[in-house]
């Protein structure tokens, strides 16, 4: 994982909606969420991701920008994220170049880390966070961070979807 402090490595991925989303595009605006997931999980997973899912919808409507990233977006990752209306923040990795620098690969690359990491409005990363450990408890100071990072931000209208 990469340290917190450290400068959050850039990045260059096509969302699900075809548009290209860069990390740097964020820098001054809004703190950023970045969360890993696989391409596919099992119903169990599906319901611990529920309540994961829960916790970004309601930084996201505090105003941070939340990027879900994967190795691909299958159908059952894109419902997943639509139920929760982050469909348009979810960015494919098909080289698993960004995977790579986030350190979100373990077992030698066979598996994706369920890992997710704040970083604030210059670049840095301010927490990171293990999606499957998450519990109420364990989300309210990733919670604090975003309010004392002041993640408002503009927005054009005033729809959930609008995250990018």
């Amino acid at each position: 994982m990469l340290p917190i402090s450290s400068k959050a490595p850039d990045f260059k991925l096509k969302t699900n909606s075809g548009k290209i989303l860069r990390l740097r595009d964020f820098y001054g605006k809004c703190c950023v969420i970045v969360s890993f997931f696989p391409g596919e999980f099992s119903d169990t997973e599906a319901e611990e991701y529920q309540t994961f899912l829960q916790h970004l919808q309601k930084a996201h409507e505090m105003g941070a920008a939340v990027i879900t990233i994967s190795p691909k977006i299958t159908s059952a990752l894109r419902k997943t994220l639509s139920d929760h209306d982050l469909v348009s923040s979810a960015a494919s990795d098909p080289s698993l170049e960004v995977c790579r620098n986030y350190h979100a690969f373990w077992l030698r690359g066979l598996g994706l880390r369920k890992i997710t990491y704040v970083i604030d409005k210059n670049g840095f990363i301010r927490t990171r966070l293990n999606h499957i450990l998450l519990t109420e408890k364990s989300w309210r100071p990733v919670m604090r961070i975003l309010k004392d990072l002041g993640t408002t931000r503009e927005r054009k209208g005033n729809s959930k979807k609008n995250i990018t």
